[in-house]
């Protein structure tokens, strides 16, 4: 979990002066992210995984999706 860290967790705009208002999505833009973003952050696909046996430093893990 401590890889969770090195990740940035906001939006990045690009440099640009922030929004005047919120981004809005529309539902089919949402559709999209289905199965993406459910991690629980429960950590089993780390300790079952080889990439994260053999680079414990370096692998972020399955949440970074």
């Amino acid at each position: 979990m401590r890889n969770m860290r090195k990740l940035s967790l906001t939006c990045l705009n690009n440099g640009q002066n922030p929004p005047a208002r919120e981004h809005l999505q529309m539902p089919e833009q949402r559709e999209k992210l289905d199965g993406l973003y459910e991690c629980i952050l429960c950590a089993c696909c780390s300790t079952s995984c080889p990439s994260f046996w053999w680079n414990p430093d370096k692998f972020i893990g399955r949440q970074a999706c």
